[in-house]
């Protein structure tokens, strides 16, 4: 039985025809889709080792007469969104999926203008390419271990001596070992 689940949610538009994608991690291919209607969910188990890992999301097949363009505007287009990805029933944060770049493969467009090739921290894609995320399993680690570097990243931020936390506050934990140890253990009894 696979032990890792992928969710990928996209928001798709087609302009003659739907955005055609290829799903890998860590280089393997896991699938291979159209993303045939405006909302699509694809989940994806199959197994992975603990580690750091690649998501890459390829969009194929486009060329330029899926765009339309008057007046140097697009009106009409085939692309989609990355909207939101779950791995092992935990969705990860916009803040984390951000982290992500596209790098895009103009063989069969007409590059725009001043149009780069890496388009940093977007989940649109547009035209072919790869869209990647750099993750790590196990997952809920991860994202909180990469919430920590962000608060302490953030430690910089002037604040005022007046603030009183509500009760919409957060006060971020620092996991132990031992708290480490308690999520496996937890872990194993649910499974």
């Amino acid at each position: 039985m696979p032990n890792t689940t992928l969710e990928i949610h996209f928001k798709a538009r087609k302009f003659r025809k739907w955005p055609m994608v290829k799903i890998f991690v860590d280089g393997d291919l896991l699938e291979e889709k159209s993303l045939d209607s405006s909302d699509v969910s694809l989940t994806i188990p199959f197994d992975l080792i603990d580690g750091e890992h690649i998501l890459e999301v390829e969009h194929f097949g486009k060329t330029s007469k899926d765009t339309m363009v008057k007046d140097g505007e697009i009106v009409a287009d085939t692309n989609f969104l990355i909207n939101k990805i779950i791995v092992n029933s935990y969705e990860l944060p916009s803040t984390l999926i951000r982290h992500c770049e596209f790098v895009a493969d103009w063989t069969h467009h007409i590059k725009p203008e001043g149009m780069p090739d890496v388009f940093k921290q977007s989940c649109l894609v547009g035209p072919n390419g790869v869209w990647k995320l750099a993750f790590a399993t196990p997952v809920d680690e991860w994202i909180i271990d990469q919430r920590r570097i962000q608060n302490s990243m953030s430690k910089n931020t002037i604040t005022y001596e007046s603030y009183e936390p509500s009760p919409h506050s957060y006060i971020d934990y620092r996991l132990t070992d031992e708290d480490r140890q308690l999520i496996r253990d937890i872990k194993n009894l649910i499974q």
